[in-house]
Parts: C-alpha cells; structure tokens; sequence
C-alpha cells in the first residue's frame, strides 16, 4: 500500500508528524551510511555520511518525483532539512556533545513549530 503525498498544507499534527519522520529517516540514513563508510575507509566519515545522505536524499527522491509530481518546491526544501537535521542530529547524540545537541534540537524543534503555527486552523 502506497500512501498519497501530502504537503500538510492545512494540517498542522499531520505535518509535525511527517517532518518528524522524515528528521528520523535522516537519523537512520546517516548512521547507516557512517558505519558503512567507516567499515570501508577505517575512518570517522559522520559528516560525508550526512553530506551524502542529505544530497541522495534530495536529488533521488524530492528533485526526482516529490518536487515535479506532487508538492513543489517549498515541500521538497522542508523536507529536506528535516532529513538533514534528524542526522545532525544523529552526530551530536553519537559524539555525545550536550550543547551541539541542544542546538540541533532547538533548530529542529523550532522548524516543527514555524511550520505548525503557520498551518494552524
């Protein structure tokens, strides 16, 4: 079962839950990918993977099909740096660095709430 795009335009819950998947998805992607990378060059590759993942994010999915087909471009750009910030966030809580993790936190939260006040009813 497929579910049908949707920019959230006038649901504020629906659009906070999806911007918080997609910041999970970012998690995920950028740890996999970081472990791969270390797996395959020996080294701390924590911000290519989040470079990697943001840019394979957007160019093979929100450029590709969200931004042409469904949404526009104002969708594909949120969606986007809440991918990047779920992987962000990633680093600070995998470095363990309280106040990086505060900031990426506060940004990502501060993201959630613009794009809820702004869809509010």
């Amino acid at each position: 079962m497929m579910l049908a795009p949707d920019a959230f335009l006038t649901d504020a819950y629906g659009w906070v839950t999806n911007q918080s998947g997609h910041a999970l998805i970012g998690l995920v992607l950028t740890a996999l990918v970081a472990w791969l990378l270390r797996l395959y060059t020996q080294e701390d590759m924590r911000g290519p993977a989040l470079v990697l993942v943001v840019l394979g994010y957007f160019f093979g999915w929100e450029a590709t099909w969200q931004t042409i087909w469904v949404a526009g471009p104002l969708d594909a750009v949120a969606d986007t740096f809440f991918v990047a910030a779920g992987g962000y966030v990633g680093i600070a809580l995998w470095e363990r660095r309280g106040p990086l993790l505060a900031a990426a936190m506060a940004i990502t939260g501060l993201g959630l709430a613009l794009g809820a006040w702004r869809r509010r009813k």
